[in-house]
């Protein structure tokens, strides 16, 4: 993947970074997968609490999820394309002219 941009890092990348499925097992990830990973994460043993970036840009992830995991860029672009889709269907329906006078 080529980027154009650099990485936005919020945290102190030379230290331990870890995330965790389950609150009870801490795993050690690098530093993209730190900053794309939503749920809980951890820097040198302490909380983080910092931003959460969709993996490999800046575009920060907003909403919530259901299980902690990486954000993944497919997810935006899925998103989009669902929303481009209802917009779409919403153009094929004609107005009610009966009731426009």
């Amino acid at each position: 993947m080529s980027r154009t941009q650099k990485l936005k890092y919020d945290f102190p990348r030379q230290l331990c970074l870890e995330v965790s499925y389950n609150n009870t097992d801490w795993f050690r990830v690098t530093c993209e997968t730190f900053r794309a990973f939503k749920g809980p994460r951890r820097v040198q043993g302490s909380d983080y609490n910092g931003p959460v970036y969709y993996k490999g840009t800046n575009y920060r992830h907003v909403g919530k999820i259901r299980q902690p995991r990486v954000i993944e860029i497919s997810e935006l672009n899925e998103k989009a394309k669902k929303r481009h889709r209802q917009e779409a269907r919403m153009a094929k329906i004609k107005p009610n002219t009966k009731f426009l006078d």
